[in-house]
């Protein structure tokens, strides 16, 4: 009887089945490796698109942050010419004030009273003055309230004296002035 050997055949077949596991392994491999190295690309791409956006943005701020101090300078500049537009306001009513207050004393002042002294420490006026009688310095007094200028007027003196051989008062008085009302 004739005997075949089949083993060189088996191992061909096992050899071949080897060669083929070893070939699917190697193209596994290469289809891991390829998507691998195709997801680090995207995070690489990722990350690259974020850092220009990264540089855009501080740029941005940037270039805000110069515009806020341009900003706040010209916030500076319009409260500088705010004080100044205000001291020119002050200066003016301090011009004409004085003026105004002058012209209300002439205008309010009775017949027969008259003014000795004036002299004023910021908003306080004190007059010296002389009335024939105490009547003819509380109408005084009493038109000096009526005007919007003066305020808080005191009397402070009113005294009897003789002068040219005449009695009358000499009277000392304080008021507020408000050059603003007149």
């Amino acid at each position: 009887m004739i005997r075949i050997n089949l083993l060189p055949v088996k191992a061909a077949h096992r050899m071949s089945v080897g060669i083929r596991q070893l070939q699917l392994m190697g193209v596994v491999v290469a289809c891991v490796l390829l998507v691998v190295v195709g997801y680090n690309i995207k995070l690489a791409n990722d990350v690259n698109k974020l850092e220009d956006e990264v540089s855009r943005t501080e740029a941005e701020i940037k270039r805000l942050e110069e515009l806020i101090g341009e900003v706040n300078q010209f916030e500076a500049e319009r409260q500088r010419l705010r004080k100044q537009l205000d001291v020119i306001r002050d200066l003016e009513k301090g011009k004409t004030g004085p003026v105004k207050a002058l012209d209300t004393l002439a205008t309010v002042i009775p017949k027969r009273v008259w003014i000795e002294t004036m002299a004023q420490s910021g908003s306080t006026i004190n007059l010296t003055g002389y009335g024939v009688e105490n009547a003819d310095i509380s109408d005084f007094m009493n038109a000096l309230e009526k005007s919007p200028m003066f305020t808080d007027i005191k009397l402070q003196v009113s005294e009897k004296v003789v002068q040219f051989g005449q009695p009358i008062y000499k009277f000392k008085l304080t008021t507020n002035v408000n050059y603003s009302k007149g």
